[in-house]
């Protein structure tokens, strides 16, 4: 009787499972409409700079983007970077050139640019923001400047092993 009770539990699930995959398989994206999304508390901030909750920084991840990612097979990615190429300056200093994506904009319409990458990172590393990710920069990113509207630098201390994937801070604008 037990035996007859694990098959019919066993077959059950299996019914569950097929069923369950018919559906995802079946199921189209959908644009557009209403986004209803549940936290057990409320978040602190939505502003990525000041961040230092769970909370908080799962709803920024939704609403704002970084220069790179990591995807699933922790590679980097670009996100709103194009490209980077990574030197070494005559004194010895790692220097990223990252190239933006010129086809961003703001909410408000206005051009995503280089001049809002180094504005988010003077605020990071502002003493009276008290970011949290300062602490991620401090004594390796000696300077970060913009090259034109759509090309930043980023200059370490001498050669060290700061990779791309540290480059993924969320980026906001700068005329807001």
């Amino acid at each position: 009787m037990k035996k007859a009770l694990n098959i019919l539990a066993g077959l059950f699930l299996l019914s569950i499972i097929s069923v369950s995959e018919v559906k995802a398989e079946e199921a189209q994206a959908a644009y557009g409409g209403t986004l209803i999304y549940g936290e057990v508390g409320n978040p602190t901030t939505l502003e990525p700079v000041t961040s230092n909750d769970a909370i908080s920084d799962r709803i920024i991840h939704m609403l704002f983007n970084s220069l790179v990612v990591i995807d699933e097979n922790l590679d980097v990615k670009p996100e709103l970077a194009e490209s980077w190429e990574i030197k070494t300056s005559k004194g010895g200093d790692t220097e990223f050139i990252i190239k933006l994506r010129e086809d961003v904009i703001w909410h408000d319409n206005k051009p995503f640019t280089s001049e809002d990458v180094v504005f988010t990172f003077k605020a990071i590393m502002d003493p009276r923001t008290e970011s949290s990710m300062s602490s991620r920069y401090k004594g390796i990113v000696k300077k970060i400047e913009a090259m034109g509207t759509y090309q930043v630098k980023v200059t370490l201390i001498g050669n060290n092993a700061f990779s791309m994937g540290n480059m993924n801070f969320k980026i906001i604008p700068k005329h807001a």
